[in-house]
């Protein structure tokens, strides 16, 4: 928010401020110049009567201020004015003179004088006529009025160089500035092999000219040497090793504070440069070791230069919300590959990002814009919006989205002449207390909190619904304390802030929010653990392009250099090359609305078309077709066995690439983080040297043996297409052709799993019972017909299809046949060739038996005998006497002979010897069928 947005609340604090200073009491006495730190060996102090004074107001002084009895030093340039409109000499500066011995980036301290009760003050600098941003000087601590605080980092030349303080918000003293390195210096350090220790069979050499120095080191078959190098700051530098290699191709071990890798040292007669990659310098004293390795080379000389400062970041790629949709974790990912090494562009309002677009050619990428007319207690004085609207649109042209929101307060809103309803978000227009609603749960200000954060869960839902993810800064500039969520201090801002990331992550389920944070100050800060960026919003004078360097580091130090560090809102735009030259990494800025980006002051059109031509500069048609699909994974980042990083050539992502796979056992792995369970292209992006196939495997089961075809051009190479589920694993490539660099692998997701369903059930066999068909799917689905249930009985044979949908709306259906389904038994019948046995001789007489046996469904599986009965017992009555009257009948057998014996009772109606045989199908059924064998009562023997 622009300051003059914050005036009306301005006056009124400096009101109260001025009258606090006035009732200043007894104070206890400290040293201050007098007792001055004396300069490091390393650091330049210059005191205040060596600085020059320009304009009003500014002068030396060495007398306290408005009866302070704390200081005692030996003087200041003093700001202790008020700004004068009608002054005929411009505002009043102090120019310290400062000597340089390099140029560089020197970290620059102020020793300076604030007195109690007056807070923390802001200045301006400029270094050598460039300003570089505002600078903060923190109260000094309690019963002091003194302090000193490294305050910015500065660019300086080689020699003598200007450095200026403009006012800023006044009332403050400079007693001294202290400069001194604050890391490698822009040149590169060289340092000659013979200053080196040499053992073993490495020896100092001369004989091969074209050497820098005096000599070289000559390696044979073993010793090593070893280089030491002093380092102002730890920092993350390039090493190029000077060498010669006549005789073939030689590795060498590079060994750096204990680290070794191992370096390729192409064959060559003459003098020639490799790549020992980037290695990380500690300050002091750091070790760089060559081990012989296959021995018989040169080393020249180690040349140390700073490395892309991006790589010197601990970010990590990881959001505070687990549950982040896939959209929201590939922009982060973009985040944190682009941070440090490109700045996005950013606008406020849709109207002006179509000026930027009218002017250059080109839209930012970056769009922001405000949910305030969302805030229930405007929707109730009758505002309306369409700004959610707008974002969906601008993400579908493939842009970024960011959102603030100016929360109208819930009640309290005081709608009189200046504070008017619509400035309800203003502390000066609100009666409503957040610290009172929060540490109240019960009453009615906390439930219309709880109210108007679900109104807005519904605005963001709606872009989380229309797959938008969102750089959310709520509760922004809440230290200033000029909106009302940061009028009562700290604590309740805090504890409101964490309120909404819960309700907004845990109740509403919203997964598309990137948090971030809008203040530097420690005391404000919410929490690790529900903030993904940090930020502070810049309204630098008209015209200032400085890098506001220091509120960058403040911000990196806060945070501990692990979150992206942003710049949402700003007045005048950083200018790209300061932002280089500074290493203020911002990862984003973004434009105020109106006069800020038009009337040609805060931003000349010069200005801005330099900003939106640089190529450190990311606007909208450059951002990337798969922004919020892709995720990449470096290969000079993974884990190498037997390779090397290069950064020979052009062409390539990050920082270098990796070069070898020409012996039995190199290995690249990677591990890749799969965002979300889904389907996924895996593609890398390599050059080959002819077509060489090399297996490409994920957590060591093989994904493909994948030919990477001759390529002197850096070519993406799509793998395949694989079903994967969220996590981490490992992504290998190894060696079996060989000869190839890879700059990077690359998932690119294609959507969610889709469902998949089969249905059991027994089908091999035929059954006379019926068949439960039983669908298992791949993830969860809903079973949209058959009452909902997954099982479905077939009774009979037929066909039965299931239709389901997952959580994603994806639909499918699956069907089941039955066809072994068979209760019908086999017809059947069985005769015998003799059913009379007419002579009742008491004879055994053979019985053959014949069946017919028929089953259209299942087919007959067998034909057994079942039993064999006789409607008068053995030695009947009148029979003869004779036993065992059944012989040979094989029960449970397909017996086709009997023997039955011809005999009956004398008293008895004749005899009828029953003979049964059952047929059974290959389902189970089975059927019986009876002949009938009789031996007649009127027959004699």
């Amino acid at each position: 928010m622009p300051a003059l947005w914050r005036r009306c609340f301005s006056i009124l604090f400096s009101s109260i401020l001025v009258s606090s200073l006035l009732l200043s009491g007894g104070r206890t006495t400290l040293s201050a110049a007098s007792d001055l730190p004396a300069a490091h060996s390393s650091s330049t102090i210059v005191r205040y009567e060596d600085a020059i004074l320009q304009g009003y107001g500014v002068e030396k002084l060495a007398a306290p201020q408005d009866g302070d009895s704390l200081y005692d030093g030996e003087g200041y340039v003093s700001f202790f004015y008020d700004f004068d409109p009608a002054s005929s000499q411009p505002d009043g500066t102090a120019t310290f003179k400062v000597e340089a011995a390099a140029a560089g980036l020197y970290a620059l301290s102020l020793g300076y004088y604030i007195p109690e009760g007056y807070g923390a003050k802001e200045a301006g600098i400029r270094v050598n006529g460039t300003d570089v941003g505002g600078i903060t000087l923190d109260a000094p601590p309690a019963s002091t009025v003194v302090h000193e605080k490294m305050v910015s980092k500065i660019a300086l030349n080689a020699g003598t160089n200007e450095v200026t303080f403009t006012r800023g918000w006044g009332y403050y003293g400079i007693e001294y500035v202290r400069i001194e390195p604050a890391g490698l210096p822009f040149a590169s350090s060289t340092i000659e092999a013979e200053d080196g220790l040499m053992s073993g069979e490495v020896s100092l050499g001369s004989a091969v000219e074209g050497f820098s120095g005096s000599g070289y080191a000559a390696f044979k078959s073993s010793g090593s040497l070893t280089l030491s190098y002093n380092a102002a700051e730890r920092g993350l530098v390039e090493l190029t090793i000077g060498y010669s290699a006549p005789y073939g191709d030689k590795k060498t071990q590079l060994t750096v504070n204990g680290q070794a890798s191992e370096v390729s040292l192409p064959s060559t007669s003459s003098y020639a440069e490799a790549t020992g990659g980037k290695v990380m310098m500690n300050k002091g004293t750091n070790t760089i070791r060559f081990d012989s390795g296959w021995g018989w080379y040169n080393i020249d000389y180690v040349k140390l230069s700073p490395a892309s400062a991006s790589n010197q970041h601990q970010v990590e790629n990881k959001l505070v919300n687990a549950n982040a949709t896939v959209e929201t974790k590939a922009l982060m990912r973009y985040f944190v590959d682009h941070y440090g090494r490109n700045i996005l562009s950013g606008q406020q309002t849709l109207e002006d990002a179509q000026w930027i677009k009218d002017q250059t050619g080109k839209y930012p990428a970056i769009f922001s814009t405000d949910l305030i007319d969302y805030s229930p207690s405007r929707v109730e004085h009758g505002a309306a919006s369409t700004e959610v609207d707008k974002a969906i649109q601008w993400a579908k042209e493939g842009g970024i989205v960011a959102l603030v929101w100016h929360w109208n307060a819930p009640a309290g809103l005081y709608d009189t002449a200046g504070k008017e309803w619509w400035r309800g978000f203003y502390t000066d227009s609100t009666s409503f207390d957040v610290q009172y609603a929060l540490s109240h749960p019960d009453s009615e200000d906390y439930r219309l909190l709880l109210r108007d954060i679900d109104a807005i869960a519904d605005q963001l839902k709606r872009l989380q619904d229309a797959r938008v993810p969102v750089l959310w800064r709520p509760l922004h500039e809440a230290e200033g304390g000029w909106f009302w969520w940061g009028a009562k201090g700290p604590e309740p801002a805090k504890q409101l802030y964490r309120l909404m990331y819960d309700r907004l992550t845990n109740t509403h389920r919203l997964n598309n929010l990137i948090w971030v944070w809008n203040s530097e100050s420690p005391d404000w800060y919410p929490g690790d653990d529900v903030v993904d960026m940090v930020s502070v919003d810049i309204y630098n004078p008209a015209g200032n392009y400085g890098p506001s360097i220091a509120k960058y580091d403040s911000l990196v130090n806060l945070v501990q250099d692990k979150k992206l560090v942003a710049l949402p809102e700003n007045g005048p735009i950083p200018d790209p090359e300061q932002l280089q030259t500074y290493a203020a990494h911002w990862l984003f800025f973004s434009t105020w609305t109106g006069d800020f980006i038009r009337d040609g002051k805060y931003n000349t059109m010069e200005h801005i078309q330099k900003v939106y031509s640089s190529d450190y500069v990311i606007t909208r048609d450059e951002l990337p077709d798969d922004l919020y699909t892709s995720f990449r994974y470096e290969a000079e980042k993974g884990t190498m066995t037997g390779l090397t990083v290069s950064t020979a050539g052009s062409g390539y992502s990050g920082d270098g690439y990796v070069t070898g796979f020409d012996e039995d056992g190199n290995t690249l792995a990677m591990t890749v983080n799969v965002p979300v369970s889904g389907r996924y292209t895996l593609s890398i992006r390599y050059k080959a040297q002819g077509d060489k196939t090399n297996p490409v495997l994920l957590n060591d089961e093989t994904l493909a043996d994948y030919v990477f075809k001759n390529s002197d051009a850096w070519t993406d190479g799509v793998v395949g297409e694989y079903e994967l589920q969220a996590g981490n694993p490992t992504l290998r490539i190894g060696k079996s052709w060989g000869w190839i660099d890879v700059d990077f692998a690359e998932l690119q997701y294609l959507g969610p799993i889709l469902p998949k369903a089969v249905v059991s059930y027994s089908s091999a066999n035929p059954t006379n019972q019926d068949v439960i068909a039983q669908l298992t799917a791949n993830k969860p689905v809903t079973i949209t017909n058959n009452g909902g249930s997954n099982r479905y009985v077939f009774k009979q044979n037929g066909s039965f299809t299931f239709t389901y949908i997952d959580a994603d709306g994806h639909t499918g259906s699956v069907t089941a046949t039955v066809t072994n389904i068979d209760k019908t038994p086999p017809s059947f019948s069985v005769t015998a060739d003799r059913t009379v046995l007419q002579t009742p001789n008491h004879a055994l007489v053979p019985i053959n038996l014949q069946w017919t046996a028929h089953d259209a469904d299942s087919g007959v599986a067998g034909v057994q005998l079942a039993s064999v009965t006789s409607s008068e017992p053995d030695n009947g009555s009148g029979d003869g006497d004779k036993d065992q009257d059944i012989q040979d009948a094989k029960i449970g057998t397909a017996d086709a002979q009997i023997k039955l014996r011809a005999e009956r009772s004398g008293k008895g109606n004749g005899r009828v010897y029953t003979i049964t045989y059952k047929a059974f199908d290959h389902a189970g059924n089975q059927t019986t069928a009876s002949v009938l064998v009789t031996v007649p009562h009127g027959s004699k023997s």
